[in-house]
């Protein structure tokens, strides 16, 4: 009758939270809950037998002295419980053995009608090997020779290797700082970086871009950083993978090249294996009055004698086609129109 409308309503509550409890008993998680203002009032059996601790010395704040030492920090928990939102927390339970292994917490607030906490509902969940594997993940990346990082799918950094943080002088906190990309890129370089990496963030596909960051001894070098995305099981990008090779020694070497190329008082250009321009010396911009930027974009028709656009454009393609080497003799490559633009 205890349990019915008419009998006892404290008696029938009571039996209602034992056999509450005794479930939770079995639960194989560890299971808490506390008071509003942080005091343990209950863990599981799970949890008594993991810790070692009795109900009676958990009790109150005792609970507290079954976390490692460096991740107690008391103040942080009353913070979070004040602040009334369900919150996690990462930290080193100790176990009956004197061993700490890695647990994730999580815990939720109940709350009255009138929207007051009356208890906070907790677990414990052992992720001791995957911060293993995480653990010797890092250890693995701090020794590839590149710059690596990760960010979260908001852009910002949540890790980054030894070798990034030994090229910037930086610790991970700098790193993690919100104007760390602003200190770490030239500053002509800031703003395609970003235009690059919003284009590709915003369809959601791996990009690249090669820019200018400053070494700890404030000299600027050239690297190509590549982003690739990691995505969930639903295809929503929850990690950016980033690398970055120092190329500054062979941009050095291109821009020496182009300076011998230049140079040269010969007419020469670069094609890539399409046939499309990708530079040319300064005797043919010179001699064509063009910037590199407008010859590479120029119709080749408006470089040579009419006589001779349509054989020398036959003999390209050929050219091209067979990826042998190929020569064509020209009657004259005009320089009207180079005389024109200098008299505009």
């Amino acid at each position: 009758m205890a349990d019915t409308p008419n009998g006892d309503p404290e008696r029938a509550s009571k039996r209602v939270e034992e056999r509450l409890r005794l479930m939770i008993d079995q639960i194989p998680a560890l299971v808490w809950t506390k008071l509003p203002d942080g005091s343990l009032n209950f863990f599981n059996q799970r949890f008594r037998e993991y810790t070692g601790l009795s109900l009676e010395e958990g009790q109150g704040w005792g609970w507290i002295k079954a976390f490692h030492p460096d991740d107690r920090r008391p103040e942080e928990w009353r913070a979070a419980l004040a602040a009334g939102e369900p919150f996690e927390k990462e930290a080193r339970l100790r176990g009956a053995d004197g061993k700490y292994r890695w647990f994730a917490l999580r815990a939720l607030p109940v709350k009255n009608e009138q929207g007051a906490i009356t208890n906070w509902y907790g677990t414990s969940t052992d992720i001791h090997d995957r911060k293993q594997a995480e653990s010797e993940l890092r250890k693995l990346v701090d020794l590839v020779p590149q710059c690596m990082c990760v960010d979260g799918a908001d852009g910002n950094v949540l890790y980054a290797n030894e070798q990034l943080l030994d090229f910037f002088g930086f610790t991970l906190e700098e790193a993690q700082a919100s104007d760390f990309r602003t200190r770490a890129f030239h500053p002509d370089d800031l703003d395609r970086v970003r235009a690059t990496r919003e284009d590709a963030v915003s369809r959601g596909v791996s990009w690249e871009v090669e820019t200018r960051l400053l070494r700890k001894d404030g000299q600027y070098r050239w690297f190509l950083i590549r982003f690739n995305p990691l995505r969930d099981e639903h295809g929503n990008i929850i990690r950016w993978y980033a690398a970055g090779t120092d190329i500054h020694d062979r941009k050095q070497a291109e821009a020496e090249l182009r300076q011998l190329v230049d140079a040269v008082p010969q007419h020469i250009i670069v094609l890539n294996g399409e046939g499309r321009r990708l530079h040319t010396n300064q005797p043919v911009l010179e001699y064509h009055g063009y910037t590199l930027k407008e010859f590479l974009v120029v119709d080749y028709c408006h470089c040579f004698h009419p006589d001779d656009s349509e054989s020398f454009t036959q003999r390209l393609h050929v050219g091209i086609a067979s990826g042998e080497p190929w020569e064509t003799a020209l009657k004259s490559a005009i320089a009207a129109q180079r005389h024109a633009r200098l008299l505009a």
